[in-house]
């Protein structure tokens, strides 16, 4: 007899209820849960929700009109949650976007600007606060569409003319809904 033989006949000799507890196989969550009853496992899961969320009882008493759960039961996402998986977040739509997230924190800011120059009566600084706007938007949204139009005019052989033209068209777009932000709040009386 080989090895592989020998093992496979003491392996079948030995059965697993028979193994002393420190050599039974363990998976993840044996002793986590207690017992097989749903309703001792559930009121288990609530005192470990409760306990994981009790030092951050006054934080959950602010009023916040969305509807998440920043504080959400670290227990219940185990690897048989169909909702732990990857699939599921793709589907659900779970995206981020630190593109939009800085076009938003931009319009942000030219708003502030914008009122701020609207708050200032000195005409020195409201004339610097109306550069540092020209500035952001040169910095974020000029620039690159002088740069593209020069690309167009100098080389159009080094460039896509297709997705350069619709990249000239978002930057127009973004420019001018920076200027009507502007616009809106920079004369505020």
């Amino acid at each position: 007899m080989n090895r592989e033989q020998i093992s496979s006949e003491v392996d079948a000799w030995i059965a697993e209820e028979e193994l002393p507890t420190c050599l039974k196989p363990v998976k993840m969550y044996d002793s986590l849960y207690p017992g097989n009853d749903e309703e001792e496992r559930e009121a288990y899961l609530d005192f470990m929700h409760w306990h994981l969320t009790k030092d951050w009882e006054l934080l959950n008493l602010i009023p916040d009109n969305r509807n998440t759960d920043y504080f959400q039961n670290p227990i219940s996402a185990n690897e048989d949650s169909a909702f732990y998986t990857m699939d599921y977040r793709k589907k659900a739509g779970y995206s981020f976007s630190g593109y939009y997230l800085r076009l938003k924190k931009i319009y942000e800011r030219i708003k502030d600007l914008a009122i701020l120059h609207s708050s200032i009566s000195h005409e020195e600084g409201r004339a610097n606060i109306r550069q540092r706007y020209n500035n952001l938007v040169d910095d974020e949204f000029r620039t690159q569409r002088n740069e593209i139009l020069d690309t167009l005019r100098k080389n159009p052989q080094l460039i896509d003319k297709g997705k350069a033209l619709e990249r000239l068209s978002e930057l127009n777009i973004r420019i001018s809904k920076a200027y009507s932000i502007w616009n809106q709040y920079a004369d505020w009386k």
